[in-house]
């Protein structure tokens, strides 16, 4: 039994790079012998609220996650800070299978271990803004609001806003004394969530900075990094865990 990680792939159309990405994961031999798969947010680039649109748009990528389940296969799809409100959407489309949504983080014991799985921003502690802005995107007033737009619109307003995102953050990723920060913060931020609670994995994604940290006391932090820069997914399984590359 394998546990098969991806998060933060941020797929803008069904042509693109990230796009031909996620369906190498989903096509690749460990994850099709992989008996659970985990998203961990941030998988698109922009996917708000329960429009059908976005099932057609990406049909195919759909299509593929499905045939997992057909197979009898666990999905996990985590809420990112770009793809969220989509709990209503996914349960029309996988309703019958063993597909779960995820707003949070998530906890699961496999192999006589203890595994934490989040989209990450959890684990950004200080980040001020960032809470303010998910605490006002996410409440069920937006979530009204959004779900009762055109698809199109929610589609261009939203796309507008995640460039904007990109264009703030990419600077980040460019400093190699930045992104040591970033990388020191959520590895403090897992050290202090294990010593609490004694995982044995805590598996996030958000920062954008792949990492494999062995936390003191036991257990280790992964994180897949953006996976575009490193074509890596993360597997888990009784032997321990790998940084997979992806075909």
């Amino acid at each position: 039994m394998t546990i098969a990680v991806i998060s933060d792939t941020h797929i803008k159309t069904p042509n693109d790079e990230a796009y031909r990405l996620v369906h190498n994961f989903l096509s690749s031999e460990q994850v099709k012998e992989a008996s659970t798969l985990i998203f961990l947010g941030d998988i698109f680039d922009l996917m708000v609220g329960a429009h059908t649109y976005y099932l057609k748009r990406f049909e195919a990528l759909f299509d593929q996650m499905e045939v997992h389940l057909q197979e009898g296969k666990e999905i996990y799809f985590f809420e990112g800070n770009h793809d969220f409100h989509l709990e209503s959407l996914f349960q029309k489309k996988f309703k019958d299978y063993q597909f779960f949504y995820h707003k949070g983080h998530l906890i699961l014991n496999r192999w006589g271990k203890k595994l934490y799985f989040s989209h990450g921003d959890d684990l950004d502690l200080d980040n001020l803004s960032y809470k303010l802005t998910k605490f006002t995107l996410r409440n069920n007033f937006f979530q009204k609001f959004v779900d009762n737009l055109p698809a199109k619109i929610v589609h261009v307003l939203g796309s507008r806003w995640s460039e904007y995102s990109r264009k703030k953050n990419k600077s980040y990723f460019r400093d190699e004394q930045t992104i040591q920060k970033i990388r020191s913060k959520f590895r403090k931020s897992a050290q202090l969530l294990n010593v609490q609670k004694n995982y044995d994995y805590i598996v996030c994604g958000h920062s954008h900075i792949e990492d494999e940290y062995p936390i003191i006391g036991g257990g280790f932090y992964l994180n897949n990094g953006y996976p575009l820069h490193s074509k890596k997914c993360i597997l888990l399984n009784q032997q321990g865990h790998q940084f997979y590359r992806l075909p």
